[in-house]
C-alpha cells in the first residue's frame, strides 16, 4: 500500500479528500433513492462505492493512528537511547576523572584544621561527586564532596637541580618534615628525613619545596634595619661576633647609600618640578607683556597714518 509510506500530513489531506468524495457519492445516492427504484444498477454501484470509500477512510484513519503511535514510540526510544548515551558518557567521564584523582594526595579542612590524606575512590551520590579519602593523621576513611578537596602539587624533577630545601609528608602522622632527596624513580622520590636517619620512597605529590621563613628585622635608633640573626648575643663566640659585626657594617653601608640615592632622586625631582613651573610661569608673563605692548602701540598717536583721498576700497560703495 502506497499510503503506508505517506507522511501524517499527507494521509490527513487524503482523508479530507476522501470525505469530500464520499459526500458527493451520498448526494448522488439520495437522488436515485427518490426515484424509488431500489433495483437500479447505478444505485447499487454508488452504494458499493460508498462502502469501499468508508473502508478506505477507516483504513487510512487506522494508518494515521498507527503512525502517530509509532512516532511516539520512536521518540521515546530516541530519548531512551539519548539518556543511555549520556549515562555512558557520564560514566566514561567519571572513569577518566577517577583515574586522575584516585591515588592522589590531597588536603582539606576537617574538624577546624588542615589535614592530609590519600584519595581512594570517586563516587556520585544524588548528582554530587564525592571522594573517599584515607586520612593519614587519624588512619580513618571519610566521604567528602570533591569541591572541598585541594590536590597537592606534584614536585617536578627540575626543582632538584636548584638550590632548594625540601620537606616530605610522613603518612603515619600527616605532618611535614625536613628531608633530603636522593633520587627519583617513576612518580616517587627516595628521601631521607633529617634528624631521623630513616629513608623511604614517597609519591611526588608528598614532597614540597620548604618555604623560607621571613627573618624578623630590628630597627636601630639610627633607622637601620638589621636582621635578628645578626644581633650579637652574649653566648656567641668571638669569631661569630666578628662575622656578624662585619655583615652589619656592610648592611648599614648599603642602606646608607640607598638612603642617599633616594634623597638625591627626590631633590632632583623637586628641582625639575620647580624648574618646569618657573619656565611655564615665565612664558605666561612674556605673552602677557607682549599683549600689553601691542595695545600701547595701537593707542600711540605717533603710529597714526593719514589716509589719502583715493585710499579706499571700491567695494565700500
Amino acid at each position: 500500500m502506497d499510503d503506508f509510506n505517506e507522511t501524517l500530513e499527507g494521509l490527513e489531506e487524503k482523508i479530507s479528500e476522501y470525505e469530500k468524495q464520499l459526500t458527493l457519492v451520498r448526494d448522488e445516492i439520495k437522488k436515485y433513492e427518490q426515484i424509488e427504484d431500489q433495483e437500479n444498477e447505478q444505485l447499487k454501484n454508488l452504494k458499493k462505492l460508498e462502502c469501499d470509500m468508508l473502508e478506505v477512510i477507516n483504513l487510512t484513519r487506522d494508518l494515521i493512528k498507527y503512525k502517530k503511535q509509532n512516532e511516539i514510540e520512536n521518540d521515546e526510544a530516541n530519548e531512551l537511547e539519548k539518556n543511555e548515551e549520556n549515562q555512558i558518557q557520564n560514566i566514561n567521564e567519571n572513569i577518566t576523572e577517577s583515574n586522575g584523582l584516585i591515588g592522589r594526595t590531597c588536603s582539606f579542612i576537617y574538624e577546624n584544621k588542615k589535614i592530609y590524606g590519600l584519595i581512594e575512590n570517586l563516587i556520585v551520590e544524588k548528582n554530587v561527586k564525592q571522594l573517599i579519602v584515607h586520612i593519614f593523621e587519624t588512619n580513618e576513611k571519610i566521604t567528602i564532596p570533591k569541591d572541598y578537596v585541594h590536590l597537592n602539587e606534584i614536585l617536578d624533577e627540575s626543582a632538584l637541580s636548584e638550590n632548594n630545601q625540601f620537606q616530605a609528608l610522613y603518612k603515619k602522622d600527616g605532618h611535614w618534615y625536613d628531608c633530603i632527596i636522593s633520587k627519583s624513580k617513576g612518580d616517587s622520590y627516595l628521601i631521607t628525613y633529617i634528624g631521623y636517619n630513616n629513608s623511604e620512597y614517597v609519591k611526588n605529590d608528598q614532597v614540597r619545596i620548604k618555604k623560607k621563613k621571613k627573618i624578623k628585622e630590628i630597627i636601630t635608633p639610627a633607622g637601620y634595619k638589621i636582621p635578628e640573626n645578626l644581633i650579637i648575643k652574649e653566648n656567641d663566640s668571638l669569631k661569630v661576633k666578628m662575622k656578624k659585626k662585619k655583615k652589619r657594617i656592610a648592611l648599614k653601608k648599603k642602606q646608607k647609600n640607598e638612603l642617599i640615592n633616594k634623597e638625591f632622586a627626590n631633590k632632583t625631582q623637586q628641582w625639575r618640578s620647580f624648574h618646569e613651573k618657573a619656565l611655564s610661569k615665565s612664558k605666561h608673563l612674556l605673552i602677557a607683556h607682549k599683549k600689553v605692548e601691542n595695545i600701547e602701540n595701537n593707542n600711540n598717536p605717533s603710529n597714526f597714518n593719514i589716509r589719502r583721498k583715493f585710499d579706499y576700497n571700491d567695494n565700500d560703495e
